[in-house]
């Protein structure tokens, strides 16, 4: 948590040095580890330890573009196997 917020904070300070408009695009943001914590309540506990909330996450944030992959409906264009997520879901690859 600590790693990507400031690193976010680094970028926003470095596009604001530029005294031009910027747009910021990163692969993850501060939310994206909730989607990868293998128990109920961890979430919870990171944000406690950061003293942090959900609403001031996504707050820092102008928007959030949720991307899926190309693949998704179009299986017979792309390789085929058992690829598994983290979770064992069957993915496209």
């Amino acid at each position: 948590m600590r790693l990507q917020l400031a690193s976010e904070r680094a970028f926003t300070r470095i596009a604001e040095r530029t005294g031009r408009p910027s747009i910021i695009v990163m692969d993850r943001g501060t939310m994206d580890g909730k989607g990868y914590l293998p128990e109920p309540g961890m979430w919870e506990a990171i944000l406690e330890k950061h003293n942090l909330d959900e609403e001031y996450l996504l707050d820092r944030y102008d928007a959030i573009v949720h991307l899926v992959t190309a693949a998704d409906g179009a299986a017979e264009h792309y390789k085929s196997g058992n690829v598994r997520d983290d979770n064992g879901n069957l993915v496209f690859r």
